[in-house]
């Protein structure tokens, strides 16, 4: 089996946030266009940084839910990075909806966007327990929002 490699980031410049993946795919042709590592630059606007841990307690059970504090985030999460640290996948819910993806034990996930959204800005982040927890898990976040 072979594994693709895609490292994260993060710069904190005053007023952009600089999510900086680079991706390694070893067994597609040396021509394909996303073969060799490179770094994508995304700069999301920002004016609030929170960043932290929310716990999955030990005995948690299946569908409570844990909600990533957005702090003085109000309007909009332009860029965020979680890591599931927990021990068990976990459901992502963005702006509440139901059942939008499961992120495995161990798995990193970022986003970024170069303007808010318009239409559907990202508000509400949670995470949903699938199984029962065995002692207490730890999710990390980094957030960065609330552009002008």
């Amino acid at each position: 089996m072979s594994e693709a490699t895609i490292s994260v980031s993060t710069v904190y410049p005053d007023l952009a946030a600089n999510p900086d993946f680079a991706t390694d795919f070893p067994d597609l042709p040396i021509n394909h266009p996303i073969v060799r590592p490179h770094a994508d630059v995304v700069l999301a606007p920002h004016t609030v940084k929170e960043s932290g841990s929310v716990t999955i307690a030990d005995g948690a059970e299946e569908d409570d839910e844990v909600a990533i504090p957005f702090g003085d985030i109000a309007t909009e999460c332009t860029a965020f990075v979680l890591r599931n640290r927990s021990r068990q996948d976990l459901t992502v819910s963005i702006n509440g909806t139901a059942n939008a993806f499961t992120m495995p034990s161990g798995a990193v996930l970022a986003y970024a966007a170069p303007t808010g959204s318009a239409t559907d800005p990202i508000t509400a982040i949670s995470l949903v327990v699938t199984a029962t927890q065995v002692g207490d898990g730890p999710v990390e976040y980094l957030l960065f929002g609330d552009p002008a």
